[in-house]
């Protein structure tokens, strides 16, 4: 005799699978966390990567640089 209830072998395999994709995206939000964690202390204790940071960001310059944009066309 088989009985379809929210106890269901059936049901429980969905649950299953919905908490392995979970776990994943869980871990792979940890990673983004320790990887931001990480880039903020450099940035918040290493003068020459803040310098860099903002080079490359917010395309800040030195006063005897100039800055050339090289921009690639889609073919």
């Amino acid at each position: 005799m088989v009985f379809f209830d929210t106890e269901s072998m059936r049901e429980q395999m969905k649950l299953d699978k919905t908490l392995d994709e979970l776990q994943e995206h869980k871990a792979y939000l940890n990673g983004e966390i320790e990887k931001n964690n990480n880039a903020v202390y450099l940035l918040e204790n290493d003068t020459t990567e803040l310098e860099r940071f903002a080079r490359e960001k917010y395309f800040m310059k030195r006063d005897s640089e100039d800055v050339y944009f090289i921009l690639r066309e889609d073919e």
